[in-house]
């Protein structure tokens, strides 16, 4: 996939092809009782991730991702910020910074 956002990466990325369920927190879109979000990971670092969802975000969006881990078979739930969001073609690509 193109870059198609400036690039202000400090860490390096690794490639993921991952798909990834979400929820969203504070800023809430969906009701509570709506299922999960879906996106798919295209890259991910230490301090953050890209993905790519049907799901159109606003930058300052808290979202818990539940990152799925392969040694205990068991989604890992972390938070993260949405720090971007652009529509490309098939959804929205998404930069997001995970939260400590």
């Amino acid at each position: 996939m193109p870059n198609v956002h400036p690039d202000h990466r400090i860490i390096p990325r690794t490639t993921l092809n991952l798909v990834v369920q979400f929820e969203r927190t504070a800023s809430m879109v969906r009701p509570a009782q709506a299922p999960m979000g879906q996106a798919v990971g295209y890259d991910i670092s230490a301090r953050g991730a890209g993905f790519l969802t049907n799901d159109a975000m606003r930058p300052g969006e808290i979202l818990r991702l539940l990152l799925p881990f392969e040694a205990s078979h068991t989604p890992v739930p972390v938070m993260s910020e949405v720090r971007w969001s652009l529509e490309v073609p098939g959804g929205f690509r998404v930069g997001l910074q995970f939260l400590a």
